[in-house]
């Protein structure tokens, strides 16, 4: 007895799979179809007459898709109008469209519904005329050059024309109706010609720089306590360089503390000595202002000697130099005292931050003994930041070509930074597991959402390629391993392109073969054209009548 493999078991399920989702398609079209029956939505059909003429043109901001019979002279005959908006894929739900053969003019004043238009008459003289559609409705105004029409003399001569012209459908087709496409709002674009940016796309990290950590520990061992009344640091606080965010007092013995004490005590005889000083110094100064004035209006009213002027100002010049010693050795004091700290014993040594930073860590709590060096609070400065990028070993060579990086994060979608490639630095050698080479970019945060912590992606620039056929990303779907496209060769009909693809950014890819400049393609939607192609009896049908 055979017993399935494991990939024989897979490939059951999704064929299965494929099965289902077809038969979803079909259940999906076929409640369109009962849609388009109760709109009354009428198409053209060969056994009405001469076979359907259908012409799509695409404008600036209107789709039209046109059918209509071969015609005849005197005959009156029904012109489908649909029309799609480009930039949203939904069908133009109001206005007018007026249809011109020549001097002939077919108005439709209102949608018969949403999307079609059915302008209606007769052509009085048989020939061929310039055709024109225009168009007035809210959502947009445009007209349309709809080339040459031709009027038939008789419905043989229109018979005759539209056995001439009927031809079968491209191999693989597949019908997917108008009404179905502004169900899901399909949208398409035209191949054409653009200059895509050539960009290797690796993962990222984003970390902070190795020197934005810095530790708050005690030089000596002691015991932790606040510092001014105010509390210890909390995890999340910001620090500045410089601040000082707590105490350490050093353990002391009997001796210590007698010694200390004698010394405290001379440190404030020494300090009331020196006020005493400094008011002397000031007394004396004020004394010799008011004798240097004194002599100053004696000599002014020739009452006075010169000689005794000099020596005031001699006098005053003096008491001004003993007040500045006197101040200098005050403010030595209240230094001293600031150093001297406030432990028990003035010994007390307090604990400064030594970079601005957040607080990441917190090893410590006021009365704890601590050791000197041990660590007590972490910070980090979260503005500096480092992106890691993991470059394959098969695209190391592109980084000589590399003129532009343009970093982005998942979680800060639309927010991107670039950086120039003499910020990024390679790492000594490869990681041996992924074999990949980290690149680094150290960055300032702009902004409080940019965290350690994030991934994304880094697109480094080697270059421009121009592209002489280009689509959107979103138009290539996967398909069995194949880039693929849906191009649109008629308003309701698509076949399958495989594409051999070359540059691509992040919004554009270069097409080397299987599409050509002006040939229209499925953008948004497109997976579901492909769908539609998996079960072609639900897709086919035409509309309801």
């Amino acid at each position: 007895m055979h017993t399935q493999t494991t990939a024989e078991r897979l490939l059951s399920a999704l064929r299965a799979a494929t099965v289902a989702l077809a038969a979803c398609a079909t259940l999906a079209c076929t409640q369109d179809a009962q849609t388009d029956a109760e709109h009354g939505h009428e198409h053209a059909h060969a056994d009405e007459g001469p076979g359907p003429r259908s012409l799509t043109i695409g404008g600036r901001r209107l789709l039209v898709y046109i059918e209509h019979p071969h015609l005849v002279r005197g005959a009156d005959a029904d012109f489908l109008v649909h029309l799609s908006i480009l930039a949203s894929g939904e069908p133009v739900r109001a206005g007018t469209a007026t249809l011109s053969i020549g001097d002939t003019r077919l108005e439709a004043k209102a949608p018969k519904h949403d999307g079609l238009f059915v302008p209606r008459g007769a052509a009085p003289q048989a020939g061929t005329f310039a055709g024109k559609l225009s168009v007035q409705c809210g959502e947009a105004s445009e007209e349309f050059d709809l080339g040459q029409i031709v009027v038939h003399a008789d419905a043989p001569a229109a018979e005759s024309a539209a056995q001439a012209e009927a031809s079968e459908e491209p191999a693989g087709a597949v019908s997917f109706l108008l009404e179905q496409q502004w169900q899901v709002k399909l949208l398409s674009t035209l191949a054409a010609p653009a200059t895509i940016a050539d960009r290797v796309r690796v993962p990222v990290r984003i970390e902070t720089q190795d020197g934005a950590q810095a530790i708050i520990s005690s030089s000596v061992a002691g015991r932790l306590s606040t510092e001014g009344g105010r509390a210890l640091p909390r995890m999340g606080e910001t620090l500045r360089a410089g601040q000082t965010v707590g105490v350490v007092e050093p353990p002391l013995s009997a001796t210590d503390v007698a010694q200390l004490a004698a010394l405290r005590t001379e440190f404030d005889l020494k300090a009331v000595e020196a006020a005493q000083r400094m008011a002397e110094a000031r007394e004396s100064v004020r004394f010799a202002e008011l004798e240097l004035a004194r002599q100053r209006a004696l000599r002014e009213q020739q009452l006075g000697r010169q000689q005794q002027l000099e020596e005031a100002e001699r006098g005053l010049a003096l008491a001004r130099a003993a007040e500045a010693a006197a101040q200098a050795a005050q403010t030595a004091l209240d230094e001293a005292r600031k150093a001297r700290g406030d432990g028990p014993a003035g010994t007390s040594r307090p604990l400064v931050a030594p970079a601005d930073g957040t607080v990441v860590e917190v090893a410590a709590a006021a009365g704890q003994s601590v050791a000197a060096g041990e660590a007590l609070f972490k910070t980090v400065d979260m503005k500096r930041l480092r992106v890691t990028a993991f470059l394959p070993e098969t695209q190391v060579r592109r980084l000589l070509a590399v003129d532009e990086l343009e970093l982005s994060v998942a979680a800060l979608p639309g927010s991107t930074l670039k950086f120039s490639p003499s910020t990024a630095w390679l790492a000594a050698r490869f990681d041996e597991a992924s074999r990949t080479l980290p690149v680094h970019v150290d960055f300032e945060a702009p902004d409080p959402l940019w965290k350690a912590g994030m991934t994304g992606e880094l697109a480094m620039r080697t270059g421009e390629t121009r592209a002489a056929v280009a689509v959107p990303l979103e138009a290539v779907i996967q398909d069995q391993g194949l880039s693929t496209a849906w191009v649109m060769v008629s308003g309701e009909t698509f076949v399958r392109r495989v594409l051999e693809l070359g540059a691509k950014d992040g919004t554009m890819v270069q097409v080397l073969s299987g599409l050509a400049v002006g040939e229209r393609v499925a953008t948004r939607g497109a997976n579901l054209v492909r769908l539609a192609s998996m079960a072609p009896e639900g897709f086919g049908h035409g509309h309801a009548r």
